[in-house]
């Protein structure tokens, strides 16, 4: 699984309430491995996998908040991508 990157620890999640001075960069689509064999995955370390991708990838597009626009279906979600911090 994917490790927070030191730019991604700079990216915070948060609600779509807490960009509105932040400047939109687009969106990301988050996706990791949901099942082993057949056998799902716990939901939470799926969501938690998927969380530390949106944000390495948010930084790597100049970001460092991202929003959850969608929900978790088979491992993928997808993110809106902010620049909040000047």
């Amino acid at each position: 699984f994917m490790d927070l990157t030191k730019e991604g620890e700079g990216v915070r999640t948060a609600t779509a309430d807490a960009v509105s001075a932040c400047t939109g960069l687009g969106r990301t689509t988050a996706s990791v491995v949901y099942e082993f064999a057949s056998i799902p995955r716990q939901a939470d370390a799926v969501k938690e996998n998927i969380e530390v991708t949106a944000r390495n990838s948010a930084a790597s597009m100049g970001g460092d908040t991202v929003i959850p626009v969608s929900p978790i279906v088979e491992g993928k979600q997808t993110f809106e991508v902010y620049r909040c911090r000047r």
